[in-house]
């Protein structure tokens, strides 16, 4: 099987992501081998990646990949089945590596023609405030991005929770409303113009 040059970069861009971010090789050991015995946590990022997984949710996961390339060609869409809780974690990685969507496998399983992905795809997209459907490199080059190099959520219309606070602070320091006045033993000490 040969790869065109874009899915070779979309490859390379997912093997980046796994070894800065250490995850998808929950089913290796530490010898780095296959461990078909290990936890299906992390990111799929090949075929053997579902071994030891239930058939039912390989398939699942393939048909939700296969709607998100499918209605929002170019984006490169992760998704992260886990079992044990019971969810699908849905990332566009072109924005945020962390900043996901999160779906139950009932309303999944329960819904053949797979709403659930595309209202994830689609509010994903609206979050990250990206202008259309269609993938445009320099549109998402455009966009306004934390220091770590992801793009800003939208939280505003969210409820307050430790993470959308941390997002809010992000956003604000990245618009010049708010900037770091030194650090302590907790953490950055930040001086804001807004109320977070």
């Amino acid at each position: 099987m040969t790869l065109t040059t874009a899915e070779a970069r979309a490859m390379e861009a997912i093997d980046r992501y796994v070894k800065t971010n250490n995850v998808g090789y929950s089913l290796r050991n530490k010898r780095g081998y296959r461990d078909p015995t290990g936890s299906p946590e992390g990111m799929v990022t090949s075929p053997h990646d579902l071994v030891g997984i239930h058939a039912s949710t390989a398939i699942i996961v393939k048909d939700m990949a296969d709607l998100l390339v499918k209605h929002w060609p170019g984006f490169r869409w992760a998704i992260q089945p886990n079992e044990q809780g019971k969810v699908f974690n849905v990332f566009c990685l072109d924005f945020h590596n962390v900043w996901g969507y999160v779906i139950r496998y009932d309303d999944v399983m329960n819904d053949p023609r797979r709403r659930a992905i595309l209202k994830a795809g689609r509010e994903l997209l609206h979050r990250f405030r990206y202008p259309g459907e269609k993938y445009d490199t320099a549109l998402i080059a455009a966009m306004p991005r934390n220091r770590q190099g992801c793009c800003i959520p939208d939280v505003s219309d969210l409820k307050s929770s430790r993470f959308t606070k941390q997002a809010r602070l992000q956003h604000l320091i990245a618009t010049g409303k708010a900037r770091v006045v030194g650090s302590d033993q907790k953490g950055q000490i930040i001086e804001t113009t807004e109320k977070v």
